[in-house]
């Protein structure tokens, strides 16, 4: 619809459960998950939505299109590439790694994004206690390229705490962009349009909610304050 809530055309219609919603660069497509059945994917679990697939529709409407075939369990933050040939996407019911890069001339050749060791910290203990607690991470989330494509921003997350990351693409090197331990939950990360910063909200702090700014090198960490 237009911006003033005029014109509103139903891109999909149906039992399916339709949902993130994302452009195509330039506007002529969105992108978007699709669940099929609601159903127990376990006998003792609670029922959700199933068959979960991505999926594109022109913005008139017209050519559906099923991207992935992959029936997954739970799919979640998508997003897209800088160059629009890249998918990102988070399996929410997956084992580690959860972020896949889903290229949309071949999306059957998606691949995980294996994350190496954060630079130094990770690599420089060889005990699980003596270790940072951030590197034991047991969920990734928010995946998000770079303005230049190069790298991947994304939050990480445990018992105590979440904390951000870019990751170099090439290398699969991380660095922490955050060191925060018992941190707050930290709500969608997003890099400037030059990947200069990066721009963040929390939650759970002491002075209640607070959107922030911060440097790709992880200095001058500010609160933006209204």
């Amino acid at each position: 619809m237009k911006s003033d809530g005029s014109n509103k055309v139903y891109l999909t219609t149906g039992p399916e459960q339709d949902f993130n919603p994302i452009f195509s660069h330039d506007g002529s497509k969105v992108y978007f998950i699709r669940a099929i059945t609601y159903d127990k994917n376990r006998p003792m679990a609670v029922s959700s939505w199933q068959e979960q697939d991505i999926y594109s529709v022109n913005i008139d409407g017209t050519g559906l299109t099923r991207i992935t075939r992959m029936q997954f369990s739970g799919i979640a933050d998508l997003s897209i590439g800088p160059d629009g040939k890249r998918l990102l996407a988070r399996l929410t019911n997956s084992v580690q790694p959860s972020i896949w890069i889903i290229p949309l001339d071949n999306p059957e050749s998606m691949e995980p994004v294996q994350l190496q060791p954060v630079l130094d910290k990770c690599e420089s203990n060889s005990f699980w206690y003596s270790v940072p607690y951030w590197c034991n991470s047991t969920d990734l989330r928010k995946p998000t390229f770079s303005p230049d494509g190069r790298s991947l921003l994304y939050v990480a997350r445990n018992d105590l705490g979440e904390n951000m990351f870019v990751m170099d693409l090439e290398t699969r090197k991380a660095r922490n962009i955050t060191d925060w331990k018992y941190s707050p939950q930290v709500i969608d990360p997003s890099f400037s349009h030059d990947g200069s910063k990066i721009v963040f909200s929390t939650l759970y702090t002491i002075s209640g909610p607070g959107l922030w700014i911060i440097n790709t090198d992880g200095f001058n960490l500010q609160t933006i304050d209204f």
